[in-house]
């Protein structure tokens, strides 16, 4: 598929009054149409989230395409673990996500903030 991610941004609205869904393509396929027009790459997208997910998601009663120009492309584009900065005034600041492990996408997001929690509470 196409599709690397399917995730329900409902939560991060005030008082959504609708399901709103974001679907993010794989890097290889993105990498491929960055500079494509949106509308065609778009509608690709909501054609295999339909037939990933239901024919609901074809249907979408707005649709917004972004390209993230500055997205990590490939696999071997990442830091080595995540980051943790002391603070100047106490404690300290951890860099976690994607970028930050080889599995990339939400996996990577993932297991990057649990590397970030051992490395943290080592720390305490």
């Amino acid at each position: 598929t196409l599709i690397q991610l399917a995730s329900n941004d409902s939560s991060k609205r005030r008082s959504p009054g609708s399901r709103v869904l974001v679907l993010q393509a794989r890097p290889a396929w993105s990498s491929h149409r960055l500079e494509s027009d949106p509308a065609s790459w778009g509608a690709a997208m909501l054609e295999e989230g339909a037939r990933l997910y239901g024919d609901w998601v074809g249907r979408p009663a707005w649709l917004q395409t972004h390209a993230w120009r500055r997205a990590r492309s490939a696999p071997g584009e990442t830091f080595a673990g995540p980051i943790v900065l002391p603070s100047p005034r106490a404690g300290s600041l951890g860099l976690a996500g994607e970028a930050f492990d080889a599995a990339a996408g939400a996996e990577g997001a993932f297991l990057s903030g649990l590397a970030l929690a051992r490395a943290l509470s080592a720390e305490a």
